[in-house]
């Protein structure tokens, strides 16, 4: 599991590089923390999040794949579970 997530950290680093760039700024986020100050804080907080939240989905897949027998199974399964997790997320 650690060489997964090793093999998987500099294509989740390069995908949530290309996905910040392509959705944090064309939104203008940026411009919110224009008033108190805070645009780099906001920003460098942001790319974490979308940094983690990538990680959280290449684990999440690994760990449903590890679970089942078929890939079929597997994909039904961590799509349930992924929807689960962004409708009681809050």
């Amino acid at each position: 599991m650690l060489s997964n997530i090793l093999t998987e950290l500099p294509w989740a680093v390069i995908s949530a590089v290309v996905l910040f760039v392509t959705w944090y700024y064309p939104i203008g986020f940026f411009r919110n923390a224009e008033l108190t100050n805070t645009v780099h804080e906001r920003g460098g907080l942001m790319f974490l999040f979308v940094l983690m939240y990538m990680l959280f989905t290449s684990t999440f897949g690994y760990m449903c794949v590890t679970c089942f027998e078929t890939a079929e199974t597997a994909g039904n399964v961590a799509n349930l579970l992924f929807v689960m997790c962004l409708v009681f997320c809050g």
